[in-house]
């Protein structure tokens, strides 16, 4: 069996799920499916959730532009590691570089309490932004330990290392919360 690239959806197609059950494509979701697009399925729900051609296509650059990025910082030195989590913290302490930041956030604040939407995680005050200054000096003071081989078995003949290297692509989704900038990047 081999699997075929899905171009179309019919409203009223079945669509499995969890192994067990099924739903049926909307007739809004069949009309808006083309060549290209993805369809995920959340088994748990039951949700069919699209994802345009384009949005795919920006994501997976995304995505390569992030790998790439990854193998550059493969020469960089631990210092300018350190270097980084240390301006980082720096510039969000200062309240003139901080003021672009606390600008947009309160913009994203307003538009969500117009919208009706929930702004509790989404206030970037200043417990939060100390929080996140705290958490970079964590990073900036922990001896990077990268390429460092933690394990090994030997055998006649033979043997397994295991390294760590704790630095990668890692993906997060934002959800409108101002301090996963600052997670993501420790």
């Amino acid at each position: 069996m081999t699997a075929q690239p899905l171009t179309s959806l019919t409203a009223g197609e079945r669509i499995l799920v969890g192994g067990d059950r099924f739903v049926m494509v909307p007739p809004a979701l069949a009309d808006a499916f083309g060549p290209g697009d993805r369809l995920v399925v959340v088994h748990d729900t039951g949700d069919l959730l699209h994802i345009p051609a384009a949005e795919g296509q920006i994501v997976a650059a995304a995505v390569s532009d992030a790998t790439e990025a990854f193998a550059a910082l493969a020469a960089v030195d631990d210092a300018r590691i350190t270097e980084f989590f240390d301006r980082f913290a720096t510039l969000l302490a200062d309240d003139a570089a901080f003021a672009p930041i606390a600008a947009a956030n309160d913009a994203d604040v307003d538009s969500a309490r117009r919208r009706g939407r929930a702004i509790g995680r989404l206030v970037l005050d200043a417990k939060m932004r100390a929080g996140m200054i705290d958490g970079l000096r964590v990073w900036r003071d922990i001896r990077t330990r990268r390429s460092q081989q933690v394990g090994e078995v030997r055998h006649e003949g033979w043997s397994v290392a295991q390294w760590r290297d704790p630095l990668g692509v890692v993906g997060f989704v934002f959800e409108g919360r101002p301090n996963v900038f600052a997670d993501a990047t420790g």
